[in-house]
């Protein structure tokens, strides 16, 4: 009877430890689980609710602040133009976000002033 007593004081009990790593490891799992497939919303969704059903995963928007909406598939660039130009009433701030937004997509970075434009190269077809 001694020697098993002693035998269990030996053996440590690390039940603790491990009750502990399960629990971490399901919460990955839970939050693995929770993220959808696909590309992650865009910021300018924070201002709209979806509305209508999913078609191919996208759907329509409705603004938060002014009721505007759009019943078909609708891209972020729409979002996006309808807060910085036409809401009127988001805020200052927002609409500005906005507007820079578009202003640099508009010209994808590139300049639009006609003395930096490169010239079309013409092939002739004539030999001489």
């Amino acid at each position: 009877m001694e020697n098993e007593q002693v035998i269990v004081d030996l053996i440590p009990i690390s039940e603790d430890t491990n009750d502990n790593d399960n629990v971490a490891d399901t919460n990955k799992t839970d939050a693995t689980k929770k993220r959808k497939p696909g590309r992650p919303k865009n910021d300018v969704w924070e201002f709209f609710i979806e509305i209508g059903p999913r078609v191919q995963g996208h759907c329509g928007a409705k603004c938060k602040a002014c009721g505007w909406e759009k019943k078909a598939n609708i891209k972020t660039e729409e979002l996006e133009a309808h807060i910085g130009l036409r809401c009127i009433k988001a805020d200052y701030k927002t609409k500005e976000k906005y507007m820079n937004i578009i202003r640099s997509r508009g010209n994808l970075g590139h300049s639009i002033d006609d003395d930096n434009r490169p010239s079309k190269k013409v092939k002739s077809h004539y030999s001489n």
